[in-house]
């Protein structure tokens, strides 16, 4: 998640405290003060909102896988540490098809 941040940080300093967005029109007005249209001077443009990321940075792709691996974690401990981790129950679980499973 930090690696996130810092790809985020280091593009919006690199740009005067904004984030530029590549690839819309020059015409479109960004939804806040925080990012602008990029220019053909705008430094770090890789690393800033991308137009066929669905807007998004690869910074916030970093921030996310981030978050989803803490989340993936704690649920797997919180899951052991109740005893509630059972890799066979779980191995049938996802083993089993359409209709109804029978235990083996």
């Amino acid at each position: 998640m930090l690696c996130g941040l810092l790809l985020n940080a280091l593009v919006t300093q690199a740009n005067a405290g904004t984030m530029p967005v590549v690839g819309v029109p020059a015409n479109v007005r960004p939804a806040g003060p925080v990012w602008h249209v990029a220019t053909s001077s705008t430094r770090l443009s890789f690393l800033a909102d991308q137009a066929w990321l669905g807007l998004f940075s690869i910074g916030d792709l970093v921030l996310l896988s981030g978050g989803l691996l803490v989340i993936a974690i704690c649920v797997r401990r919180t899951l052991k540490a109740r005893g509630n981790l059972n890799f066979r129950r779980l191995r049938w679980t996802l083993r089993g098809t359409a209709g109804s499973p029978s235990e083996a």
